[in-house]
């Protein structure tokens, strides 16, 4: 927050067909949802319940800080 920015966003990561990360996703155990916009569901490093989380901390800044409330 020093840097004061204007704008706060967080975004699931995707694996886009043909990004080597998808084209890895079974090797490195990334399970994602094969339909458009392809989210991850998890990971070893980052579990459903972390995503979620991260998904409500998200929602939370866009009713909050990027609202300017």
């Amino acid at each position: 927050m020093a840097l004061q920015p204007h704008h706060l966003q967080i975004e699931p990561v995707k694996l886009l067909p043909g990004s080597p990360l998808r084209d890895q996703a079974a090797e490195l155990q990334i399970h994602f949802d094969p339909n458009p916009p392809y989210t991850i569901l998890d990971s070893p490093n980052f579990p459903y319940e972390d995503l979620h989380r991260l998904q409500d901390i998200s929602r939370i800044l866009d009713l909050t800080y990027n609202s300017g409330c």
